[in-house]
C-alpha cells in the first residue's frame, strides 16, 4: 500500500501509528484501493485518533 500511496514503508508505518498525519488525499486513495467508502475510512481514522487520545481520562 505504501507504494500505491507514493510513500516509503517507514512513513507508512509512522502513519499507521499516528493516523492524524494522514492527508485527506491519502485517506481517499486508501478507500479507493480497498474499494471501501471514503466515509468509512475517515471514520476509522477518526476513531483511531481520538480513541488513542482518551488514555486515562475520566468522565466528570
Amino acid at each position: 500500500m505504501a507504494h500505491d500511496l507514493g510513500t516509503n514503508n517507514n512513513r507508512m508505518t509512522r502513519l499507521i501509528t499516528n493516523v492524524e498525519q494522514f492527508t485527506l488525499a491519502e485517506l481517499y486513495k486508501i478507500s479507493d484501493l480497498l474499494d471501501v467508502d471514503y466515509k468509512t475510512i475517515f471514520s476509522l481514522a477518526h476513531t483511531q485518533h481520538f480513541g488513542n487520545d482518551k488514555r486515562g481520562k475520566k468522565k466528570p
